[in-house]
């Protein structure tokens, strides 16, 4: 078999010839600067006060407005937990979930030390559109490389989100 592979970078493509046949391949990294949506200076300032606020298990809500091509905030939520956001996920288009929660590090202790992580939790549900995930998964990165988030989980159905789930994911947490 002949494999010859040929890089365009002025074009941002790969050209791979197999024994005749010839396939374009949009080059990775371009192709999720195209799909990633901005944050625009509202939304940073927005995110940037929840992320110092004090609030204890509270979450923000995000989606992604695809008219404008940005990410605007959905709701947001005070004293809840992970079963009560599971609530407000819809059931073909993801979410990310932006979360303050408070972690207790030894239940089994009343004076035992506690951590609040800013955590990002990707929403995608099975049912999602591939271009939709493809956007929000590159946005996911903006989001991460803005806020400086402590940790980050990928979630795909509402029944998954309970609080038992994310205690097991923190386990070891510092």
């Amino acid at each position: 078999m002949v494999c010859q592979a040929d890089i365009n970078s002025e074009q941002n493509q790969i050209s791979v010839k197999i024994e005749n046949l010839n396939f374009y391949f949009l080059h990775s990294i371009s192709l999720l600067n195209m799909a990633s949506c901005d944050l625009n200076e509202e939304i940073k300032e927005k995110l940037r006060k929840f992320s110092f606020s004090q609030a204890i298990n509270s979450a923000m809500i995000l989606k992604i407005n695809r008219k404008e091509n940005t990410v605007v905030v959905d709701r947001t939520i005070e004293n809840a937990t992970m079963e009560e956001f599971a609530k407000y996920m819809p059931d073909s288009v993801p979410r990310f979930i932006l979360f303050s929660y408070k972690y207790v590090h030894d239940e089994t202790d009343q004076y035992s030390r506690f951590s609040v992580p800013l955590l990002l939790i990707y929403f995608s549900p099975p049912t999602v559109q591939t271009y939709l995930n493809m956007v929000y998964t590159a946005t996911k990165l903006t989001i991460m490389d803005q806020l400086k988030v402590a940790k980050v989980y990928d979630i795909n159905s509402e029944e998954e989100m309970t609080t038992e789930w994310l205690r097991g994911k923190l386990k070891g947490y510092r």
